[in-house]
């Protein structure tokens, strides 16, 4: 009796040694394959949010630091602007389980020139694809400034659509087109974002769509941005939202909702035309070529 005891003791430890590590790489979570190498940029993974990645750099020539990540045909990039030589930032592996290329490019001059730094692979663990909910380059729903303001505006008790009509309306009555900047032809760079457009409460077009993506996301409405061209006698270069309700994509345009440009003025006239309109109608005049 007592050699059977034993030996059963002994099938028990053996199964639990077995299924541990089974257990264990089921947990949602990433791992390196081939690990970043790099003198001047630090990746690093945050075991505290899975999916989260930590980049850190120092003495990095004046610009932005972009990274790319791709898992198959999905990519996304994220722009991080060096300040005193340095960064200090977060990305997210935001498309699912699987492989994921990560590319580090620092700037090599004017003009967005970037080369590359540094290589490596990862891989996603059980990680749901939450590419419309985390945030992205330009759309920071996740910073303390945004995540209030949503929450202030989403109250506690509305349902999606209003939530999302809530945040829409905001943006069209707050932020004002940014003429000087197109003029200037500076359209993208430190003043772009959702987080700069929110501190200046001005921006172009893709600024509209950042944080108009980034309140609705900050309230947990899936949203994305779109960008493509538009049609106002010609056909031209737009960026545009869309938020997931009731299983359907809405599309939103709070660019042409917040006013018009005369001339080289800006003339404020808030509306929500195209916050209701049907998705058939408003792709009459929208082209969409990327989502976001």
């Amino acid at each position: 009796m007592r050699k059977r005891s034993v030996s059963l003791i002994l099938l028990f430890l053996l199964w639990l040694i077995a299924a541990v590590p089974a257990w264990a790489a089921a947990q949602p979570g990433v791992r390196w394959l081939d690990p970043l190498t790099s003198e001047l940029v630090k990746v690093k993974i945050n075991p505290a949010q899975p999916g989260q990645l930590l980049i850190q750099g120092q003495n990095l020539p004046a610009g932005q630091v972009l990274v790319e990540i791709r898992r198959g045909d999905d990519r996304a990039a994220y722009y991080f602007p060096v300040r005193n030589g340095a960064i200090n930032g977060s990305f997210w592996l935001r498309f699912g389980s699987g492989q994921y290329y990560l590319t580090v490019y620092l700037p090599a001059g004017a003009n967005f020139l970037y080369q590359i730094e540094a290589e490596a692979r990862l891989e996603a663990i059980d990680l749901p694809d939450r590419r419309y909910l985390l945030p992205g380059s330009g759309v920071e729903s996740d910073h303390p400034v945004v995540r209030k303001l949503a929450q202030d505006l989403a109250g506690k008790n509305a349902g999606a659509r209003q939530k999302a009509y809530n945040i829409y309306r905001w943006v069209t009555r707050n932020i004002a087109y940014d003429a000087a900047r197109l003029s200037s032809q500076q359209l993208y760079g430190p003043g772009s974002g959702a987080l700069a457009t929110l501190a200046s409460r001005k921006g172009l077009c893709l600024d509209y769509a950042n944080l108009t993506v980034a309140l609705l996301r900050a309230a947990s409405l899936p949203a994305r941005v779109v960008v493509g061209q538009a049609y106002d006698r010609i056909w031209y270069e737009h960026a545009w939202a869309e938020v997931l309700l009731d299983g359907k994509w809405q599309p939103l345009d709070p660019t042409w909702d917040a006013g018009y440009l005369a001339g080289n003025r800006f003339i404020p006239r808030a509306q929500t035309l195209y916050f209701s309109m049907s998705y058939s109608q408003f792709y009459r005049y929208h082209r969409a070529e990327e989502y976001r």
